[in-house]
């Protein structure tokens, strides 16, 4: 039976390993320095932020074991003509496991995230997503937007 629920501090180190199988998966971890780097600054964060207002995270678990992750980070911005509320959440970190992708998983855990950041006021949801994922986010009613430059 798949179980979906909020992550806590017990689960620290699941959290962290499942952010690095994300990083390493995309290819962005090419070093085992580079990994412990992250590693480290990650459970600063997960330290500071989870259980506090600004940051959730959900676990997928099947068989005993946990097999994927999402999180969502939530601000305030000062309101604008699209988001009168000024409130967003930005899910991130949305994970399955090799062996149980394809099976709705990502889509459940999307909207655990999804779902608290409504709860908790938030006006514009958004998400960044590889090729791969797109199809998955899209069917979810997330729509690809061409507004906004980065620098850096």
């Amino acid at each position: 039976m798949l179980t979906i629920r909020r992550a806590s501090f017990d689960d620290l180190e699941t959290l962290l390993d499942l952010r690095a199988a994300l990083f390493t998966d995309m290819g962005e971890l090419p070093t085992a320095s580079a990994q412990a780097d992250l590693r480290e600054a990650n459970r600063r964060y997960f330290l500071a932020h989870l259980g506090a207002d600004d940051f959730a995270a959900w676990l997928a678990e099947a068989d005993g074991r946990v097999i994927g992750s999402s999180a969502v980070v939530l601000w305030e911005r000062p309101p604008g003509a699209q988001n009168p509320s000024g409130k967003e959440g930005y899910i991130l970190s949305v994970y399955i496991v090799p062996e149980w992708r394809g099976q709705g998983i990502g889509s459940r855990l999307t909207m655990a995230a999804a779902d608290h950041a409504r709860a908790e006021g938030a006006a514009r949801i958004w998400l960044r997503t590889t090729e791969a994922g797109r199809p998955v986010y899209e069917r979810l009613g997330f729509r690809a937007r061409t507004d906004h430059l980065e620098l850096g």
